[in-house]
């Protein structure tokens, strides 16, 4: 397998050791946009240690996606970050409570739960020493579905 390359032409240890699965989410917080999803900052703190990462998530063809791709394109392997024509790069309304509480609201019809399996998963789960996924991206059908083909 040749190496990878990053967003910024860093190039990544190959095969990627740890595959991660799951949306990368915008969270909207009063004072402006936060990266974020849990299988995305798994990704991104795995590549903070130096770790062989790979992350396959969906994001629209947005400004969000885009700028998801390369901060997280910067430490790990997003080429498997399938890019949907139709549905934007998930968000969660963050609203902070007088107490100091957040409430978060998720905002439905977003591309990470249209993640696929592809074949870029397919040949980076072979060499996979590890593979962690998040549970939200499973939960409508083709979701689970594609979850499920993957494992």
């Amino acid at each position: 397998m040749p190496p990878i390359v990053n967003a910024s032409g860093t190039v990544i240890p190959a095969p990627p050791s740890v595959l991660v699965w799951g949306e990368v989410l915008w969270d909207q917080f009063p004072d402006g946009p936060r990266l974020g999803g849990a299988p995305a900052n798994v990704a991104f703190h795995l590549g903070q240690l130096g770790t062989a990462t790979a992350l396959v998530s969906r994001v629209g063809h947005d400004a969000l996606g885009q700028r998801a791709r390369a901060a997280l394109g910067e430490l790990i392997d997003v080429e498997p970050v399938q890019i949907d024509p139709e549905l934007a790069t998930g968000e969660v309304e963050v609203q902070i409570e007088p107490s100091g509480d957040a409430r978060y609201r998720l905002v439905p019809g977003r591309a990470w739960e249209r993640i696929a399996y592809e074949p870029a998963t397919a040949s980076r789960l072979r060499h996979a020493s590890c593979v962690i996924w998040g549970t939200l991206a499973q939960r409508r059908d083709a979701g689970a579905a594609a979850w499920r083909a993957m494992i």
